[in-house]
C-alpha cells in the first residue's frame, strides 16, 4: 500500500497452493481475526496456464533472487536444512506427526529446538492439489537445490532482528479441538463404538478418502453418528450392487425355468 499508493481494497494477495488446508485457513485463520490473503488457487488448476506462459517467456540468466535453500522447503527436511539449530527433526504423515506430538506432551524430545511437520507423507510435493508424481517432484527439487546452491538470499541479520521484535509471532493461543465422543451417554457411546467397529470390518481399510473422510475408521464413526451414509463408500456400494445384481439374475433364472416348465406342460 505504501509503495504503490493503493488502498487495501485495491490489492489482492492470491496464494497458489498444493494443499486444501490453506483454503480452509483463509476462512478460519488460526490466532488471527482475518487472513491477509484474499484467495487461494490450486496449483493443479493454474499449472497448464503457467506452463504455457513459461514456454513463451525468454530465458533470463543469472537470477540473483533464486536460491536453493528456499526451493527445498516443499520436500521433507527442506525447512530444517535452512536452520543452524543442531537439534532438529523433520516428520511427515499424520500418524508419525501425532506420535511426535504425543512424545512432546509426555515430556520427551526436550532437547529438540525445531520440529518440521507435514500432514502429507511426502511433504508439500505430495499435496492433493499438485500435478506431478511426488517422488519425481522431490527429485527435481533436489536437483534445483543443487543447481542454485544452499546459501540464503535473505539478510539473516535483518530476519533475526525482526524475530526478536516478534514480527513473525502470532498473538493468542490456538484453542484445542478434542475428538468428539460417539455419544454423551457412556452406555450409548459403548454401543456405538461396537457398531462402528462392525462397520469398519466391512470397509476396504485402504483409507482412499473417496468418501470424504480421511480414514475408513473415521468414516465408520461418521456413519454411526449419522453424519454419513454407508452408501457413500464406493466399495460398499459396489458390493451391494453386485449382491443385488446376483440376486436379480437368480430370480430371473428361476422365473425363466417356471415359464419353460409351464410352456412345456401347456404343449403337452
Amino acid at each position: 500500500m505504501h509503495e504503490l499508493g493503493l488502498h487495501k481494497h485495491e490489492i489482492g494477495a492470491i496464494y497458489l497452493t498444493p494443499c486444501p488446508a490453506k483454503m480452509i485457513a483463509l476462512k478460519s485463520p488460526p490466532r488471527k481475526k482475518y487472513s491477509f490473503l484474499d484467495g487461494a488457487i490450486p496449483i493443479s488448476e493454474i499449472y497448464p496456464s503457467v506452463r504455457q506462459a513459461l514456454s513463451q517467456a525468454n530465458e533470463v540468466d543469472g537470477r540473483p533472487d533464486i536460491c536453493g535453500l528456499g526451493l527445498g522447503w516443499p520436500i521433507l527436511g527442506g525447512q530444517v536444512a535452512s536452520l543452524k539449530a543442531e537439534e532438529r527433526i523433520a516428520v511427515a504423515g499424520l500418524t508419525d506427526v501425532m506420535r511426535v506430538f504425543d512424545e512432546i506432551e509426555n515430556g520427551k524430545l526436550k532437547d529438540i529446538q525445531y520440529i518440521e511437520c507435514h500432514s502429507c507423507p511426502t511433504a508439500c510435493v505430495g499435496g492433493s492439489l499438485t500435478v506431478e508424481n511426488p517422488y519425481i517432484a522431490r527429485g527435481r527439487v533436489l536437483r534445483m537445490v543443487e543447481r542454485y546452491g544452499s546459501e540464503p538470499s535473505q539478510d539473516r541479520q535483518k530476519i533475526r532482528e525482526l524475530s526478536q521484535k516478534s514480527y513473525f509471532s502470532l498473538g493468542g493461543s490456538i484453542a484445542p479441538s478434542p475428538v468428539q465422543p460417539l455419544d454423551s451417554d457412556i452406555s450409548r457411546a459403548i454401543h456405538k463404538m461396537h457398531r462402528r467397529n462392525q462397520i469398519y470390518e466391512t470397509l476396504p481399510k485402504i483409507d482412499c478418502g473417496a468418501c470424504g473422510a480421511p480414514t475408513c475408521m473415521t468414516f465408520a464413526a461418521d456413519v454411526v453418528k449419522g453424519t454419513a451414509d454407508a452408501e457413500e463408500c464406493v466399495f460398499l456400494t459396489l458390493k451391494t450392487f453386485e449382491s443385488k445384481s446376483r440376486s436379480l439374475l437368480e430370480s430371473i433364472e428361476r422365473h425363466r425355468d417356471k415359464i419353460s416348465r409351464h410352456s412345456g406342460e401347456s404343449q403337452t
